[in-house]
């Protein structure tokens, strides 16, 4: 079986009514993404139907390569090749937070953690001076996919 056409690199996020039927694209050809408008035809993809089981926001998978579908479960992150990812740096002079968009998978565990430090909807969306090193820190062991990640500053190499 061919593999299905990567529709984007980082999931989509969704507004899923409880009970709904849906029918998630498999194939990566529908020009409705994520849902499925009958573009798999002569392929052999077919849409994965699926039930929402409560109203709310879902991350679904756009790359086509979940183990989850229709959701978003990281695998996105192991086909950026590394030098092409966009990353965004935040630091308060003794620690920086290093962010790759296309690797979250927006479980919210910073938020959660965070809530003063990161505020998505805003810019800049991280607030270093909101939280302490040390919470920093701890916040980052929570990160399942990798996009949020840190160094130390005094680690770095002095630049000449």
């Amino acid at each position: 079986m061919s593999d299905p056409k990567t529709a984007d690199y980082q999931p989509k996020k969704v507004e899923l009514l409880e009970g709904k039927k849906y029918q998630w694209c498999a194939c990566g050809a529908s020009k409705k993404q994520p849902y499925c408008d009958g573009g798999h035809k002569g392929s052999p993809f077919l849409p994965t139907g699926f039930r929402a089981e409560e109203s709310g926001d879902a991350w679904m998978c756009m790359c086509k390569k979940t183990k989850n579908p229709p959701y978003c479960d990281g695998s996105h992150k192991a086909l950026n090749p590394e030098e092409n990812v966009k990353e965004y740096q935040y630091t308060n002079g003794e620690i920086t937070v290093v962010w790759k968009p296309s690797f979250c998978i927006h479980s919210a565990n910073c938020i959660k953690a965070l809530p003063a430090m990161y505020t998505p909807g805003e810019r800049p969306w991280v607030k270093m001076e909101q939280a302490s090193t040390a919470e920093i820190i701890e916040q980052m062991k929570t990160c399942p996919s990798g996009a949020l990640s840190y160094f130390m500053n005094k680690d770095m190499p002095k630049k000449d």
